[in-house]
């Protein structure tokens, strides 16, 4: 089976996204950091980010499973993903 990603995620925030060098989709939150914009998944998997390298949408990757079963209970997967709101 071929998996596709849902494209690059500019300003993201929080939810389901691959980062980059990660195989499989988390569940991410930001921490907070003077050396960067950081995320940590509900796993426990650290990550940073930077606008050459952002995170993409999880497209049909299957979930990391430590995450789904603790993430916040909310559906459908695409409504998972949340970003920065335009100025």
């Amino acid at each position: 089976m071929n998996f596709l990603s849902g494209g690059p995620i500019h300003k993201f925030l929080r939810g389901w996204a691959i980062f980059p060098f990660k195989r499989t989709p988390h569940y991410w939150h930001p921490v907070h950091r003077s050396d960067g914009k950081a995320f940590r998944s509900v796993c426990g998997i650290e990550s940073k980010i930077n606008e050459f390298a952002p995170p993409l949408g999880p497209g049909n990757f299957p979930l990391c499973k430590k995450c789904k079963r603790t993430a916040p209970a909310i559906t459908p997967k695409e409504k998972m993903t949340f970003v920065e709101q335009e100025r």
